[in-house]
This record gives structure tokens, sequence and C-alpha cells, in this order.
């Protein structure tokens, strides 16, 4: 419908502590007063006097999944004919014409106020920032590799309280499958996450040996010594040098941790980058993947608000009253 920005205002002018009460939208006197046109609209279609506009068209081509332009405009014609049919025979569908009338207005309304004003491009300051607060770290690091760890697993306390020398017999013990494990890897020319998983599994269940999978993802400067690694979580040694110079999509030899056995499949890696909040392509970024969940936050903030503020009274008495059988068809 048109014009139903200015109407939704008034639908919605909920009033902070005064007298004033806020009012549903009246009825207009016939329904032909929403369909007199106004200002510059271009009007696509006429039904005697009544103008129907390219806005009307537009408001309900979404809602027809697969039509055309012109078979919405022919369906909305349809109805025009119908309503000004009942209208012209005094015929009054107050409760269809009605109810109609507020459904295309809320959702007017909802579409312009979470989608033409609240925009990606329109996102305050205060909630980029509260979004960088808790994912600054994908804008702001050292290189990151994300893994699949194949492992054999020989020590699972911390490393202090593990024996040195029973996890080497245990290493040593499952060396051998490992690098079978390995050759196998080689010769199947492993490039997938997927296809990893499978020959590992495939090769542990052949040799009745139990294989774990873990995955995971670590920061590590291999311009500085291990000694040196700072302002991120450090893992073991042999794990963090295995990945130097490995190709996503690879895998590494068989490598031995304080821990146990390991190879690593890398599936992804992200360079070193130093960025702020202040570079635009952050803030691009930012408000492009933040926005759905920013925009569902925003509707519920502001419906609570709405739901709040608005003077919201039931009468379950008169429904009672209320002749069922007659409104609905169904016999009781």
């Amino acid at each position: 419908m048109r014009r139903t920005i200015l109407i939704a205002a008034v639908l919605l002018a909920f009033s902070c502590g005064g007298e004033d009460r806020s009012t549903l939208v009246v009825l207009p006197s016939t329904p032909g007063a929403l369909f007199t046109g106004a200002g510059a609209e271009a009007v696509v279609a006429t039904v005697g006097d009544w103008k129907i506009t390219e806005a009307d068209l537009l408001a309900v081509h979404p809602v027809r999944p697969g039509a055309t332009l012109e078979d919405s405009l022919q369906g909305l014609v349809a109805r025009t004919v119908a309503v000004r049919a009942a209208t012209l025979a005094d015929f009054e569908p107050r409760f269809e014409v009605l109810l109609a009338w507020r459904k295309a207005l809320a959702r007017r309304w909802i579409s312009w106020r979470f989608t033409e004003v609240f925009r990606p491009d329109t996102i305050p300051e205060e909630m980029l920032r509260a979004v960088w607060e808790v994912k600054w770290f994908l804008w702001d690091h050292m290189n990151t590799y994300y893994v699949v760890d194949a492992q054999i697993i020989c020590c699972h306390g911390h490393p202090s309280e593990c024996d040195k020398q029973d996890v080497v017999r245990c290493q040593d013990e499952h060396q051998e499958f490992m690098e079978g494990l390995h050759r196998r890897l080689v010769e199947e020319d492993v490039r997938e996450q997927t296809v990893f998983h499978s020959v590992t599994e495939h090769f542990s269940e052949q040799f009745d040996v139990s294989t774990g999978f873990v995955k995971y993802a670590f920061q590590y400067d291999h311009s500085k010594p291990y000694s040196e690694q700072r302002g991120y979580d450090l893992f073991d040694e042999a794990i963090t040098l295995g990945v130097e110079g490995l190709n996503v999509n690879h895998f590494t030899p068989v490598l031995r941790s304080v821990h146990g056995l390991h190879i690593l499949f890398l599936y992804k890696f992200l360079p070193e980058v130093h960025k702020t909040l202040a570079d635009p392509e952050v803030r691009a970024e930012i408000s492009e993947k933040a926005y759905p969940a920013l925009q569902e936050g925003e509707v519920a903030k502001e419906f609570g608000h709405l739901t709040g503020s608005g003077d919201i009274r039931l009468f379950p008495e008169i429904l009672e009253q209320v002749e069922w059988p007659k409104v609905t068809g169904i016999k009781q």
C-alpha cells in the first residue's frame, strides 16, 4: 500500500508518559481512498477511477514466487476489481480489508525500518566496535595454521606428569605404524581433509590400531626461536615447527611431540596481518558478515521497546462472547 511510512509513524507514535495513547490505524471511509494515486507515483493500471501505482505492484510482486511482473499486475488488477465490485454493491468486507491493510502496513514498516534504514552501511559505530572487540583476532594475528591431527597419544596429561621413558617406548612401539600410514597417504596423494580422515581411519582398522583425530588452530612466528614466541598460546615445538613451509591441503611427516606421534593435515592458512577497526576493509567485512545477526538483534530490541511502550490491553471476557462457530465456520 502507498504512503505507509507516514501512516506507520502515526501507528507507532507511542507516548512516553503523557496522556496521549497509541491508536490503531483507522480504516478509510472507503477502500477506494487507498487507490486515488498521489504525487508523481507512476500509474501502471486503472480500474474505473481507481489507480494502481508502480509502488503497489512492487509491494505485491515479492510475495508471488515465480511470477513475472505482468503476472503480478494481472493478479493485483483481479483483486482490485473484486474489492471495487464489493464496495459498489454496498458490501463492506470490513474485517478482511482491515486485516489486509494492517498486515500490509506492518510489512512495509518492518521492511523500511530494518532493511532501508538499518543497512550494512549504516550500522552504528558502537555496534561495529562491539563486534571488533569479540572478533579482533580475525584481523590482527600472526601466521595462523588450521590442522587436522591424526595422532597416537602416549601422554594424556601435562608433560611433567608423564614418564618420559614410557612416552618414548610408546612412540617407538607405534613409529612403524605411523610411518606406514604416512606412506599410504603419499600413495593415495591425499589432498582433501575428508580423504585424509577416511584413509587414516581405514588404515587404522586394517592394523587394529586406535588413531585419534583432533582439529585445532595455532599461531606461530617462524622468524623467531620457540623461546621468543609471545602474544598467543604456544603449542608443542614439534607441532609448530612441523608445519613450517607446508602448503595448504598437504600433510606433514610423522612428528614426535612430548605427547605422542602426529601427522598433521593443513586445511587452512591465514598469513600474518595487523589491522584495526579504522581500516575500511575491516569495517566493510564486519558490516557484511555481522549484518544478519545485528539486524536480528535490532528487530528484537525495537519490538521489545515498542511492546513495552505501547498501551496494550486484552479483554478476554469479550472473547468469551464471540460466536466462534459462526466466525470460523467450524461446528462445535
